[in-house]
């Protein structure tokens, strides 16, 4: 029967009860989308142990290699048999430099045919700065991005309902009798540790000491890579930044040369269950989606879209894009991430841009609008994953639109509608890029320098549409 086959397949479910912890919202079932075409635990399970057979033979001749390196050139190992970034230079300047062969489109890869107007991004190693996840957590783009002068910008200080290790679903405890895996890779001819594992209640004051630095311990063993990278990250120090006066920076001409390029106070970050303490790197050690109201914790997937959305009262978004070299930074875009019918709540009452206090130093009250925003996520069922849209390009693209590109303190380009239209095309599914900077002379410096710090300031106007909303939630560059 369907419903037999389902259970066999799936054998997730949301929460296993446990006494240290208790949620705050009634906890589902089992997590959501167990549909037909996903593959389930025992697919997933078998290609893991296909996959994992193909590392231990990777490492089978690693550990050969250095049998035999060390029996040709001593102890300890040289290092020409494992350092590689001269392998990895040699490679990508080979690829940068290639003469092309054929003519018309043979002469150019896929990439560059994707890519028409810039294909040298097809040639060089791109960096990026996203708020998708999972993803490498040093590169957020809140990192990069510079409060306005009241130490205001997209931030919120949700904490994770706990940070402590899932328990095993008791649905998922290897019968007795079975082959266990696990217990295979891990065996060991050391001696076993004399630890009691009888339960005790850790918050009991009678419980020893002993066991209470056992869990503690085996807490920071998992979360101490974690613990470093979130406590050296930028992110933590410039969250919740002080006030600035010396944020504005003089814009050297164009039309808006009498003014100043100064952040904006009015762009907003799209997901209301982002938790500035987690860590989505989709690796087993990842603690995340956490926040309050999740109905199912144990699920604990990686999968945010998370992204900064602004409208053209939110002011300039501005970035430091760090190590620009080859001359090239991209902008990964939505047009469809705000419903025509809905508007911001930062700026849902304000009639001109930033609500006529761009230089208001007056400190932002971040404790007043985390609070306000919980309020609305949760009358409001605010989600970071739309997938569909039931609206049209030109319900939301004003035929007055603007997009403003300032490059260090300049406008070096102002998109009209027209062009801007011309980007939206995906090309891979949910990414559009639009070419915000494509300098080729600092590409020509590339051998005396090591690229440069950019200031990249973007802005939306329009008369016509001034609530309408646009997320960027990626900068690439080289």
């Amino acid at each position: 029967p369907a419903h037999l086959a389902k259970i066999d397949k799936y054998n997730s479910i949301c929460w296993e009860d446990r006494t240290d912890v208790t949620p705050d919202a009634k906890q589902d079932a089992h997590p959501g989308s167990q549909v037909g075409w996903h593959p389930g635990f025992r697919t997933h399970r078998y290609e893991g142990r296909i996959y994992t057979l193909i590392l231990l033979e990777g490492l089978k001749k690693a550990l050969d290699k250095w049998e035999e390196g060390v029996e040709q050139d001593g102890f300890p190992l040289h290092e020409s048999y494992w350092h590689v970034g001269e392998s990895y230079a040699r490679v990508r300047e080979t690829l940068r430099t290639y003469e092309r062969t054929g003519e018309g489109d043979k002469a150019f890869s896929a990439c560059e045919l994707e890519f028409p107007e810039y294909p040298r991004i097809c040639r060089v190693a791109m960096t990026g700065h996203g708020m998708f996840t999972p993803r490498n957590m040093y590169n957020d783009l809140l990192d990069i991005v510079k409060p306005a002068p009241n130490g205001y910008k997209p931030f919120d200080n949700r904490k994770m309902q706990y940070d402590s290790f899932d328990l095993l679903p008791l649905g998922q405890k290897i019968p007795d009798g079975e082959v266990d895996v696990h217990a295979v890779a891990i065996v060991t001819t050391s001696e076993a540790p004399d630890l009691n594992h009888d339960y005790e209640d850790l918050n009991d004051s009678n419980t020893p000491d002993s066991r209470r630095w056992l869990r503690k311990i085996s807490e920071r063993a998992m979360k101490y890579g974690m613990t470093d990278i979130k406590n050296s990250n930028a992110a933590t120090a410039s969250r919740k930044p002080k006030p600035n006066k010396n944020l504005a920076r003089k814009l050297t001409e164009g039309e808006d040369s009498s003014t100043e390029l100064t952040p904006g106070r009015g762009w907003e970050m799209s997901s209301p269950f982002y938790c500035s303490d987690s860590y989505c790197d989709g690796s087993t050690n990842s603690f995340c989606n956490r926040a309050a109201g999740t109905k199912c914790l144990a699920y604990g997937h990686n999968d945010g879209r998370t992204r900064l959305i602004g409208n053209p009262l939110s002011g300039w978004l501005v970035m430091t894009v760090p190590r620009v070299k080859e001359g090239i930074i991209l902008a990964r875009m939505e047009w469809w991430c705000q419903n025509p019918r809905t508007t911001l709540e930062t700026t849902k009452d304000w009639k001109e841009v930033n609500d006529g206090k761009t230089m208001d130093t007056t400190p932002f009250d971040y404790d007043a609008f985390l609070e306000h925003r919980e309020l609305l996520s949760e009358h409001r069922g605010i989600s970071d994953r739309q997938l569909a849209v039931n609206f049209k390009m030109d319900d939301v693209i004003a035929n007055d639109f603007f997009m403003d590109i300032a490059v260090n303190g300049k406008i070096i380009k102002s998109m009209g509608k027209d062009e801007w239209v011309k980007y939206t095309p995906e090309h891979a599914k949910m990414c559009a890029v639009w070419p915000v900077l494509n300098d080729e002379d600092m590409a020509k410096r590339r051998d005396d320098w090591d690229g440069e710090e950019i200031e990249l300031a973007i802005r939306f106007r329009s008369d016509e549409k001034p609530q309408q909303s646009f997320c960027i939630s990626h900068i690439y560059y080289a």
